[in-house]
Parts: structure tokens; C-alpha cells; sequence
């Protein structure tokens, strides 16, 4: 084999992992604070911001599939087999958190995303951003990049729904709310 066939081998796998992104998948930056209310050993309050990278989806077999092209880049991944309401069966999800994994999939992935290539520069953005600052101190600008993800998180989504006579309905549906 070429080079050049393993480049568009990895370009293929990549562009099909993009897609589940795109399509099934979750990019989040989650700000938590621990009060010292709550955890009286603090001196003061602490905040903590999680990335996030989570494809779920009812195909144990792609979900693992995805498992495997992570580990092959070099990342560490979680899946998790968790059952929907009574009666649907199963889903499945794989998730990777961290800027160090993020930063190496993102990187990889961001020129064959569509859909979510705004969430991964911004996402690049913030950890580039804090590798030179303190860790446990988070700036305005910060605060204001993981605001902004959560903003683009929260658009409402087009979805396409058949009517009983074949007719497409399209209806604007906020994120997170099923049909």
C-alpha cells in the first residue's frame, strides 16, 4: 500500500466519523461550581469547565467502531450501554473528555465537520487558550468562549417529519426535545 492510499483510507474513516458527529453526536463545555457551602474543606468556591465529545446512538456496532478510531488516535474513551424508556431497548455512547484527547480529535476531525466545526474551533480555541494560564483560574474571555458554545448548543434544530399522506412537515424544535 501508498501513502497516498492510507492518507485517503484515514481521510474516508475520518469523514465517516465527522458524519456521526455532525449527525449523532455532542460537543460540550460544562462549567460546574462547587460551593464552599456544600464542600466546607474549600477556602472558597471552585469552578470547573469539562470538555466534552459524546456520540450516542442504538448501534452497539458503530458506537464501538468509533470506540476503536479514537483509541487508534491515541485517545482515551468511555462507552456506556444504557437503556431508553420501557420498552425501547438499548443506547449506546461513547464519550471522550479532556482538553489533551479533545485537542488530538479535534484537530483531526475538524476538516471533515460540517455541522459542528463552529463547536470544535471554539472548543480549539478555549484549549489553546488555557495552556498558558493558571489552571484553576478561568478569565472573562474564558467564561465567555464556554457561554458562547453553550449558545450554539441551544439553537433550535430543522426537523422533518411525514404527515400520514407522505407530506414533509418542517417544523423549527429546540435542541434536547423529542418527537
Amino acid at each position: 500500500m501508498t501513502d497516498a492510499t492510507i492518507n485517503n483510507q484515514q481521510g474516508r474513516l475520518y469523514s465517516w466519523l465527522a458524519g456521526l458527529i455532525d449527525g449523532d453526536g455532542t460537543l460540550c463545555m460544562t462549567k460546574t461550581v462547587c460551593s464552599r457551602e456544600k464542600y466546607p474543606q474549600y477556602k472558597e468556591d471552585k469552578m470547573h469547565i469539562r470538555l466534552t465529545l459524546k456520540i450516542e446512538m442504538a448501534d452497539e456496532s458503530t458506537i464501538r467502531r468509533c470506540e476503536r478510531i479514537f483509541r487508534n488516535m491515541g485517545v482515551h474513551t468511555k462507552m456506556v450501554q444504557r437503556t431508553k424508556r420501557k420498552g425501547y431497548g438499548y443506547y449506546y455512547s461513547v464519550k471522550i473528555c479532556g482538553a489533551e484527547n479533545l485537542s488530538k480529535v479535534l484537530k483531526k476531525l475538524k476538516p471533515y465537520l460540517f455541522t459542528k466545526q463552529k463547536q470544535a474551533k471554539l472548543m480549539l480555541k478555549y484549549i489553546e487558550s488555557r495552556k498558558h494560564g493558571n489552571r484553576h483560574k478561568y478569565s472573562d474571555k474564558d467564561l465567555k468562549l464556554i457561554e458562547k458554545m453553550a449558545q450554539m448548543n441551544k439553537v433550535p434544530s430543522e426537523t422533518i417529519r411525514p404527515t400520514p399522506d407522505g407530506e414533509d412537515i418542517v417544523q423549527l424544535i429546540p435542541k434536547g426535545i423529542r418527537l
